[in-house]
């Protein structure tokens, strides 16, 4: 087991950070920071007046830094999962001196995730309420059909499963739990596989998952470089916070190439999903001395595009979901009148 499955796992412990929540602790570290707190003494603070997960985030950092190790090792230690932005930023700000700066950086980051977050959960509330309800309207008919004076007898079966009763409501109730257990079980497997070039190939979700590691990587990129951190570090750190597979595959030869001297344009000409255009503002900005503010203002343009394109594709299951409850209710409604013209010998 890989340590993103672990991470996944720590979820069930109340272990994983949320980009809202790490948007708040940031700007609470820098508020303490300003007032001359040392890194050690905001994490203590911050302990004691927080929710669980940051709690626990917090007091592990300051018993981490109070054995003596860095902030940078006290993230890599911390069990549970966090944004792959997380890390990154805060290293580079400690191995620069730059803390606060690459505090302010990752809460406006985060804030934003979490408002893209937030309006994806929005998308799909009430298509899967519909789905759920048109889902229990299917059950409770099987029941109530099935307790009519004389349905059991007669074999009367308006909804045309063969299922009625209690024991019917029961058995279609395990069809429905072992349908939502499939689901599960894609959603699990899909986000396993999201590294895969397949996944990366499919049309919205994949566009989404491409912009918004592009987005990653260039902000993480801009603020390295911008603080002066060395290119090949910069890089590592740049990859890490994308968390793409095809990135993480090409650095070595990434480093490789920065060694020899090349510009960055000509290091990252041919890796997969950077596109000629985040290329050419990458070049555009080496040639002016801008590249970090190049950088971090199209990651902004890419994070927007690419929660564009998630809401786009959760749109799309949302209506998908929508599609099937309507089509439930309509079931319903042509098979119950037409035992109800049967009965009357229509």
């Amino acid at each position: 087991m890989d340590k993103r499955d672990k991470g996944l796992l720590m979820i069930a412990f109340g272990k994983s950070l949320s980009p809202g929540a790490i948007a708040r602790w940031c700007t609470q570290a820098r508020q303490y920071h300003d007032a001359g707190f040392s890194l050690e003494q905001t994490c203590r603070k911050l302990g004691h007046r927080n929710t669980t997960a940051i709690q626990q985030f917090s007091t592990h950092l300051a018993n981490q830094m109070a054995a003596g190790e860095s902030l940078t090792d006290a993230l890599r230690s911390w069990p549970g999962s966090m944004p792959p932005l997380v890390g990154p930023l805060l290293e580079a700000g400690e191995s620069t001196g730059r803390i606060v700066e690459a505090l302010e950086a990752l809460a406006d980051s985060m804030e934003r995730q979490d408002k893209s977050q937030k309006e994806t959960a929005r998308r799909l509330a009430w298509p899967l309420m519909q789905l759920g309800l048109a889902c229990g309207i299917m059950i409770l008919l099987t029941v109530v059909m099935g307790l009519l004076p004389g349905a059991k007898n007669s074999g009367f079966d308006p909804l045309g499963f063969g299922l009625a009763g209690f024991s019917g409501g029961l058995k279609m109730l395990g069809v429905v739990a072992v349908l939502g257990l499939v689901l599960f079980g894609l959603i699990v497997f899909l986000w396993r596989a999201r590294h895969s070039a397949y996944w990366l190939s499919v049309p919205l979700l994949g566009t989404a998952r491409q912009l918004l590691a592009r987005a990653r990587f260039g902000e993480a990129l801009g603020i390295t470089v911008g603080a002066g951190l060395g290119p090949r570090k910069s890089l590592a750190l740049a990859v890490r916070a994308a968390d793409l597979a095809p990135w993480s595959d090409r650095l070595q030869e990434g480093q490789a190439r920065l060694r020899g001297g090349r510009s960055w344009q000509r290091v990252l000409e041919d890796w997969p999903y950077l596109g000629a255009d985040w290329l050419a503002i990458l070049s555009v900005g080496e040639e002016s001395g801008q590249i970090a503010e190049a950088l971090v203002r199209q990651s902004k343009v890419d994070a927007e595009d690419g929660a564009r394109n998630l809401a786009r594709a959760v749109s799309v299951g949302a209506g998908a979901a929508w599609l099937t409850s309507a089509g439930f209710v309509i079931f319903l409604i042509f098979r119950i009148f037409g035992s109800y013209l049967s009965a009357l010998g229509v």
